[in-house]
């Protein structure tokens, strides 16, 4: 499905994670809320702007966590995205996880495990390299994972970077369901394909 951005294309957003939502409220541990999350990405063409990721996790963040949230912080039940690699914990960019509270009530980051069917990997939230919010990922960050559905948030084209690398990029990341938010004017129109020598590549990079 399309839904249009001139429409009420945020309750798509929080759709997306009212499974989430659910469990957090729920009170399931952190192996159940890595599973859920892992289920539905929200994935974004820009960072900046209405549209970009940031603004959705601050959205988002409000949505599940509670009014006036600081995504920026480690808090009980916010995703996380790891921005760069630390050898030393055995973290790289773009491992994603979450904060979660133990029994104790001491928030710790669970990250999937890093053999099959092991345990959620533990660290110290202030332990972590630079992080963000994950309710929503840059499609450039989400290369080379896999979501049962994915939601892709397009923004009005005032520049040449919604290509289609950029858009089937974003939509092989969906394996059972796909939605696409966009504005109208995008409806039909050409895509771009990206020119190797134009220096365009590098442009898209440097926006995500």
């Amino acid at each position: 499905p399309c839904i249009n951005l001139d429409a009420d294309w945020q309750s798509t957003l929080i759709a997306a994670v009212a499974d989430y939502k659910a469990s957090l409220a729920n009170g399931a541990e952190a192996e159940a809320l890595l599973d859920v999350i892992g289920q539905v990405r929200i994935l974004c063409a820009v960072r900046g702007g209405e549209h970009g990721v940031e603004a959705i996790n601050r959205l988002l963040a409000e949505t599940v966590l509670g009014a006036g949230v600081n995504p920026g912080h480690p808090q009980d039940g916010l995703p996380f995205i790891i921005r760069s690699n630390d050898k030393a914990l055995g973290l790289a960019n773009g491992d994603c996880g979450i904060f979660r509270a133990d029994e104790s009530g001491e928030l710790l980051a669970y990250l999937p495990p890093s053999v099959s069917g092991g345990e959620p990997r533990q660290f110290n939230p202030f332990a972590l390299p630079d992080w963000e919010a994950a309710f929503a990922l840059t499609i450039h960050k989400s290369q080379g994972s896999e979501y049962q559905s994915v939601v892709v948030v397009l923004p009005e084209m005032k520049r040449k970077f919604i290509t289609w690398e950029l858009v089937y990029t974003a939509i092989t990341r969906g394996k059972q369901q796909v939605a696409l938010v966009l504005p109208e004017a995008l409806l039909g129109q050409p895509l771009e394909r990206v020119q190797r020598r134009s220096g365009l590549r590098q442009e898209l990079l440097e926006l995500q």
